[in-house]
């Protein structure tokens, strides 16, 4: 079998969502990827190819006008955009040079889900990232037979509680949607009242397509924390085109929430439904 050096090539590109970084990478065909259980790349869903700088091409914008996270003994930068907050890119230094890490889940026409995945453990990995505690507001909903959940970003800037009328293995209300492939967000749906967040400070919020709603991200760290309708006024609202509107009106009491921000959780044993959220919004255009 040949090796990697002497296997035919591709050019692949990628990007992050809202476009402001985007590179193409010259690298054999993509037919796997490692998949870490450590706490950062399962907060951020990573899917990773390694390869050689020289491999890649960054066509717009530059790894500068990234915004870069370490932590532990500070020797990988992760790497993400600080418009979007998607984990684009990182980069480490070995002994045979620099080495790039790709976030599959940003490359162009990308099947992530088709291709082999290779577990690398990390949920072992020392130092073990100590839990941020939480220390807000509980939440105002009351449900009899409900559960706390407590969540963070990576860094701890940003903590949150989100009461759930459904247990770990219960837990039905799961979606994965086809616009969020380059977050890797596996979305629950509590109401406004069942979720508190702290930290509010520390979070970037983006909005694209029709602009109603924000994805919210620890702007130090880059973790999604979850997404929240803004509050429009009622002249804006009735600005909105029909299926914008009538998504807004039914849906705005909703603050969703990304389960991989839920501390000591996992999603083994989840009904986890693909959604085509493409149709929530104005076509998605690749830079």
């Amino acid at each position: 079998m040949a090796s990697d050096a002497q296997a035919p090539t591709k050019t692949y590109r990628g990007n992050c969502h809202c476009g402001a970084f985007v590179y193409e990478a010259t690298i054999p065909e993509i037919k796997s990827v490692m998949e870490c259980g450590c706490s950062i790349c399962f907060k951020k869903a990573y899917l990773l190819l390694f390869t050689p700088a020289a491999t890649v091409n960054i066509v717009k914008g530059d790894l500068e006008s990234l915004t870069t996270y370490q932590f532990a003994n500070k020797k990988i930068d992760h790497m993400f955009c600080p418009k979007c907050g998607v984990a684009v890119i990182g980069k480490g230094d070995t002994p045979n040079g620099l080495l790039y890490a790709l976030n599959a889940r940003c490359i162009q026409g990308l099947d992530t889900a088709a291709l082999t995945k290779i577990p690398a453990g990390g949920d072992k990995t020392e130092p073990q990232r100590v839990t941020p505690v939480y220390s807000g507001p509980n939440p105002s909903a009351q449900v009899e037979g409900s559960l706390d959940y407590y969540g963070s970003c990576h860094c701890g800037d940003v903590t949150f509680v989100m009461r759930s009328k459904k247990s770990t293995e219960t837990m039905s209300a799961v979606a994965r949607l086809l616009e969020s492939l380059n977050y890797g967000v596996d979305w629950i749906y509590p109401e406004l009242k069942e979720v508190v967040v702290q930290g509010g400070d520390s979070i970037t919020n983006y909005n694209f397509s029709w602009g109603i709603i924000n994805k919210s991200f620890c702007k130090k760290c880059g973790v999604l924390i979850g997404s929240k309708f803004r509050d429009l006024t009622q002249d804006e609202v009735d600005g909105l085109g029909e299926a914008a509107k009538a998504f807004y009106l039914r849906a705005n009491n909703l603050q969703p929430v990304n389960l991989r921000a839920l501390d000591n959780f996992t999603l083994d044993g989840l009904d986890i439904k693909i959604v085509d959220g493409t149709k929530f919004g104005r076509d998605y255009v690749e830079p």
